[in-house]
């Protein structure tokens, strides 16, 4: 075999592969279909999400109240116009003197009414209501509306009879909350919660990306090695442009299609934003109202278009990152019956790091420790959502890329002098011994 220069015929077998790939039907109808199914899914979720809500009629007219406690019935139609109910506000409340035998006198050609009772126990008050409507609906919401308000009127009530002054009342009527915070620092809940789901979200993303696309690379990369057509392959192009190029060609075409999904799901949320604003006739649909507020809540650190832009790059890196560590357990393969025990190369350093960084997002602390945004392994799973919400620095989302980089390049190297070396390899048994003498070029 002619001896020629490295990386001789890259550009036809990078062609070649990336054109098979996207030619495929599998490969069209699947980047279709999921597409499709996306923009869809989204548009309706958020149009059937978006319908305003229509008030529901307070259906109550007429309430009697008896008081059981001596303490006497409050003027709770007062309180509805104080307290402006509008819930309550065409309820006309009587008080009836027996309300027992008012109960169990009622009549069917009575209107519809609700019974309040008002009882005393040793430890409390009791307000008890007593449904007279002729309806037989089960929906209780009007009763629980009533309830509240009845409850809250008589305790005032009770408050204004105590003998109590007004500001004492005052006092007595304000709520008391906890809150805990940390010196320096300003806490609020639903950006915790924003940043706990972006970084999970984008780890979940790279971790299923990675499982959906490692396994195809990896054995299209052991493919030739095992194949009885590979010494006229090798007659136009080198073992490092073979092997580069099918990983190349095989990664583009799956970040080709990721990113098609990816614009799907912008499509999907604006397209859905706009037809729901069209059809409900509103002024923002909740896409804008969520985007006004991230940009509340981050300002500039998070959610900017350099940090969207970065981190959709070190998505991108990540998912090359791992695959092209699955096309080196490709060149390892010497058999066709060991391409799914190699797959370990590229398994078992995502699964560790995925279980490295789950703890630092769980912890609700909301960040991570730079050293995990540092290392390719960990960065890929943590990088892209971190750098999203702000926490990682423009510059070190920068440097972070960088290294993720160069050490693609140099696995690509490596997988492509370890694809050589094994290539007419016909031993019993791969050593690491012979393994280190390929990598030295032995």
């Amino acid at each position: 075999m002619k001896k020629r220069k490295k990386f001789t015929g890259f550009g036809t077998v990078y062609k070649y592969t990336l054109g098979n790939h996207m030619k495929s039907k599998k490969f069209l109808i699947s980047t279709i279909l999921v597409a499709f199914i996306i923009i869809a899914g989204i548009m309706a979720l958020i149009i059937l999400t978006s319908k305003p809500k229509k008030d529901k009629e307070f259906k109550l007219t007429k309430v009697y109240v008896s008081d059981e406690t001596g303490l006497g019935v409050p003027d709770y139609a007062a309180y509805v116009k104080a307290y402006e109910n509008e819930d309550l506000k065409n309820v006309v409340f009587e008080t009836a003197e027996d309300g027992r035998k008012l109960a169990e006198n009622a009549k069917d050609e009575m209107d519809d009414f609700i019974l309040i009772f008002q009882t005393e126990t040793e430890d409390n008050f009791v307000i008890e209501l007593v449904d007279g409507r002729k309806s037989t609906s089960d929906d209780k919401s009007d009763l629980s509306i009533l309830g509240d308000a009845v409850k809250m009127y008589f305790r005032y009530y009770i408050y204004e009879h105590s003998g109590l002054t007004g500001e004492e009342l005052v006092q007595l009527l304000m709520p008391v909350v906890s809150d805990v915070s940390k010196i320096g620092e300003e806490e609020n809940g639903g950006k915790v919660i924003v940043e706990i789901i972006s970084v999970f979200g984008a780890m979940m993303c790279v971790y299923f990306m990675i499982m959906f696309y490692g396994i195809g690379i990896c054995s299209e990369v052991s493919i030739e090695k095992t194949s009885k057509l590979t010494e006229q392959i090798l007659v136009s192009v080198s073992p490092e442009a073979l092997v580069s190029g099918k990983i190349l060609g095989a990664i583009t075409a799956s970040i080709v299609q990721f990113l098609i999904w990816v614009v799907s799901i912008v499509v999907g949320l604006f397209g859905g934003s706009f037809a729901a604003e069209l059809i409900h006739d509103l002024k923002q649909s909740r896409v804008r109202f969520y985007m006004d507020t991230l940009g509340e809540w981050f300002e500039n650190s998070g959610f900017s278009v350099p940090a969207i832009i970065l981190a959709i790059l070190l998505l991108i890196m990540g998912l090359v990152f791992y695959l092209v560590l699955a096309g080196l357990a490709g060149s390892f393969v010497t058999k066709p019956e060991e391409a799914s025990n190699v797959q370990t190369i590229f398994f078992l350093p995502m699964i560790i790091s995925f279980f490295v960084v789950l703890p630092a997002i769980t912890s609700g602390e909301g960040s991570i420790a730079l050293i995990y945004n540092m290392i390719p392994f960990t960065a890929a799973m943590s990088a892209p959502g971190t750098v999203l919400i702000g926490n990682l620095s423009i510059a070190a989302a920068c440097i972070s890329l960088l290294i993720m980089i160069v050490c693609a390049v140099l696995f690509l190297i490596l997988a492509a002098r370890i694809y050589k070396g094994l290539l007419f390899f016909n031993g019993e048994k791969l050593t690491p011994k012979i393994i280190w003498g390929i990598i030295k070029g032995k």
